[in-house]
């Protein structure tokens, strides 16, 4: 699948979150449970976390397959977001997409997830970073957001997509990098993940 696909799915399940307010609705049960009261302008900032992190997926193939051009690897990088972009299309998908923006957050969790472990792999094999950016906040922050069961079936999913001995055999393809593929953030630039993800999830009472 293309990412100029993946943007035109992204962009449809914002314009049914507008109409159906499937998403917030979730965030006003999850904000209950955890006994907050969120403004209505904290459930926007939330909202807007939401598809911000669904947009990472597009905009890091995008940012990575440019890089990787650039650096004269593509070829051996290539296999590897190609993979990724086949785990959108036809991978684990545990929330049916026709759920809109809610349906993505699946699909986002899990390929975020594994671009992290490729990221922690490649520093510990060459002692570089694959890129200038931490995952991790946002994915866990993500994770308390989709909740029991599904958040754990996802783990268990994204552990068996990279023991498959084929992505191990990508992995050790990947060439050793002077510099990394992503230097910031795509969406957020040089700000704090952690700042952010406090700022726009934290009155859910998730991260």
């Amino acid at each position: 699948m293309l990412t100029s696909q993946m943007i035109t799915q992204i962009q449809s399940a914002i314009a049914d979150e507008a109409q159906s307010h499937r998403l917030r609705g979730i965030m006003i049960q999850v904000a209950q449970a955890n006994g907050l009261r969120p403004t209505a302008k904290e459930f926007d900032d939330a909202v807007q976390f939401v598809i911000d992190y669904i947009n990472h997926v597009p905009i890091l193939l995008l940012a990575m397959h440019g890089a990787a051009q650039s650096l004269g690897v593509q070829a051996t990088v290539r296999p590897l977001l190609e993979a990724c972009e086949q785990y959108w299309d036809a991978g684990f998908d545990l929330i049916p997409d026709h759920l809109g923006l809610v349906g993505y957050m699946d699909d986002a969790y899990y390929i975020l997830s594994i671009f992290q472990i490729i990221a922690d792999q490649h520093r510990q094999a060459n002692g570089a970073p694959l890129m200038n950016m931490q995952l991790t906040p946002m994915n866990q922050t993500m994770r308390g957001l989709i909740g029991e069961p599904h958040a754990t079936i996802l783990d268990t999913a994204v552990a068996t997509a990279v023991a498959a001995p084929v992505f191990n055999a990508m992995l050790q393809n990947l060439p050793f990098l002077s510099q990394p593929l992503v230097d910031r953030d795509p969406i957020w630039g040089n700000a704090s993940i952690n700042e952010i993800v406090d700022a726009r999830m934290g009155a859910l009472g998730i991260v």
